[in-house]
């Protein structure tokens, strides 16, 4: 598999769990299946950051959920030794829908140390939804610089130009 099918998994799989009711159990092989495609896309990420000698200061980590899967599941790269949940994050949210993800510098859900506005993003017909039933894992509002890909979109090139962005404006961010 390539970069951009595992991207693919990852939006079949929204669009499956989305649109049923139950929960799906972290040991469940549909859950291994997204793990998996998560991990590769994760593994470019530390890849990326090696190659542009970045790996030392930041890490690479991706939705976990427990007992069952989040219904947005996010791969997120974090300043160490920063956790997701109370630092800064340039993180890929993928739409409940499966219809495409929203990447960019993503505020922190337990802290805003940073007091920084997050942008709203405009709801339409082909609106990519980052809300699930809890505030703690909602994302549409917490976007300080969101692209919004769709699945035809996908690249890595289009991707890590994106990412290279959003770690710019968060050492920005960080040192000022």
């Amino acid at each position: 598999m390539n970069f951009n099918e595992y991207f693919l998994n990852i939006f079949q799989f929204c669009k499956y769990y989305n649109n049923i009711d139950k929960a799906i159990n972290v040991g469940d092989p549909m859950a291994m299946s997204l793990k998996m495609a998560q991990k590769q896309i994760a593994s470019h990420f530390n890849s990326f950051l090696i190659s542009r000698k970045l790996d030392s200061s930041y890490k690479v980590f991706i939705s976990k959920g427990q007992p069952s899967l989040p219904r947005i599941p996010w791969i997120a790269i974090v300043r160490k030794p920063g956790k997701v949940y109370n630092s800064l994050s340039v993180t890929i949210c993928f739409g409940r829908h499966g219809n495409g993800v929203v990447i960019g510098l993503m505020k922190p859900v337990e802290s805003d140390r940073f007091q920084l506005d997050a942008i709203e993003r405009k709801q339409g017909p082909d609106f990519i939804d980052l809300n699930s039933n809890k505030a703690s894992t909602s994302y549409n509002s917490r976007f300080i610089n969101p692209t919004e890909l769709r699945p035809n979109d996908i690249s890595a090139v289009v991707v890590e130009k994106i990412i290279l962005n959003s770690l710019e404006m968060e050492y920005k961010l960080s040192f000022n």
